[in-house]
């Protein structure tokens, strides 16, 4: 088997196991900040933090270590094994000066999919907003329940309230559209060098 094409299976194994334990490693770390004795279980945040919204991140990962070991342990060693299939990857490339499109679409998917759950995420708390109506760009100002938010406003409303995770989300789509448009005329033009 082609070591491009193992990599790649590799890569599309671990990448679904990855955001499947990220998504319940974060539903459990979520209960840290609704939690009312949440300073007694943070370690790294400083204990003069006034609310639950200034915990760490790796106070958040414990929390969901000491509650679901299972699939944080899982989350963590995912991580560790997609950087390891990345580094190997960038090895192959320095070696055989092949794929570096396939490389770089390696590193950027994964941070493309966790800035669009982040965003999707927050652009999903315009639900609870008390004058959500003001948020509303593209959505037609008489509607009156919040399901109907055209997803365009939700995603506004996600830039405005994190707008580095949005930036960096929208960054990376176009980066990956650019790696693909690159990758289809790179294509096209190998196959008219060899028809000619």
């Amino acid at each position: 088997m082609n070591k491009t094409v193992l990599h790649w299976l590799q890569y599309v194994i671990i990448l679904p196991i990855l955001f499947f334990s990220l998504f319940i490693t974060s539903w459990t770390a979520s209960y840290l900040s609704i939690s009312e004795d949440w300073k007694q279980h943070i370690v790294f945040t400083p204990q003069t933090a006034e609310g639950s919204n200034q915990i760490y991140e790796i106070d958040k990962l414990l929390y969901a270590f000491k509650y679901n070991p299972v699939f944080t342990t899982i989350f963590v060693l995912s991580i560790v094994y997609l950087i390891g299939i990345m580094i190997i990857r960038w090895l192959y490339w320095r070696k055989h000066k092949t794929g570096l499109i396939g490389l770089q679409l390696m590193i950027v998917l994964p941070i493309f999919l966790y800035t669009l759950l982040v965003t999707h995420s927050t652009g999903a708390i315009i639900a609870v907003e008390k004058n959500w109506e003001k948020y509303l760009v593209f959505s037609p100002k008489s509607i009156t329940d919040v399901n109907q938010i055209y997803y365009i406003d939700r995603l506004l409303y996600a830039s405005q309230k994190s707008p580095i995770s949005s930036t960096i989300f929208i960054l990376s789509f176009l980066y990956i559209i650019g790696l693909i448009v690159s990758k289809i005329f790179t294509q096209i033009r190998f196959r008219k060098n060899l028809n000619t």
